[in-house]
């Protein structure tokens, strides 16, 4: 069953329909090969331990975190992709978002209306159709044996895209291989 969800994001009130599962699956799969290393390094950025105002250390995703990884996600996005590569995804996931008063965002030139002078709100609602669709996803990241996965996933994209690796980086490495 198809969920439908609403929201208001810089004073326009906005629902999401889900994609079906293939097209989420096809999607979800063209965006990790698209920025899959850039990706996997913000995520392994994501679950390092946080310390808190009161000095607690926290691992994992919060709402806070998630916000933050959304936000990054769209730097990595427009600084990775190709404006064609960019504009097919942004469509794919702005099919089945409705505006209130304006209609249905699939259509061109209602999305090209409503998002005139107003980018950022653009990808406010392109973010919000990204939780709204993969919300599985991020729900699964809370969990301990994903996380771990990820972690590892994003230590080694992220040994990857710098130059100098870490102690820490090296020396969760030592004593494994590649297949």
């Amino acid at each position: 069953m198809r969920e439908t969800e609403f929201t208001e994001i810089d004073g326009e009130k906005y629902v999401c329909t889900m994609m079906p599962g293939t097209k989420a699956q096809m999607t979800f799969v063209e965006m990790s090969q698209l920025i899959g290393a850039p990706a996997m390094a913000m995520i392994a950025k994501a679950f390092e331990p946080v310390v808190t105002k009161d000095g607690d250390v926290k691992e994992g995703l919060d709402a806070h975190t998630v916000e933050s990884l959304m936000a990054q996600g769209v730097q990595v996005f427009l600084t990775e992709l190709t404006p064609a590569q960019s504009d097919r995804i942004i469509k794919t996931l702005m099919d089945g978002i409705k505006c209130e008063g304006v209609g249905d965002l699939s259509d061109v030139k209602l999305f090209d209306a409503q998002f005139r002078g107003r980018v950022l709100t653009m990808y406010r609602v392109f973010s919000w159709s990204m939780e709204v669709n993969f919300r599985d996803f991020f729900d699964a990241a809370l969990s301990s044996r994903i996380r771990q996965i990820l972690q590892k996933a994003g230590a080694k994209a992220w040994s990857g895209l710098t130059s100098i690796p870490s102690s820490e980086d090296s020396s969760s490495d030592q004593g494994e291989t590649s297949t």
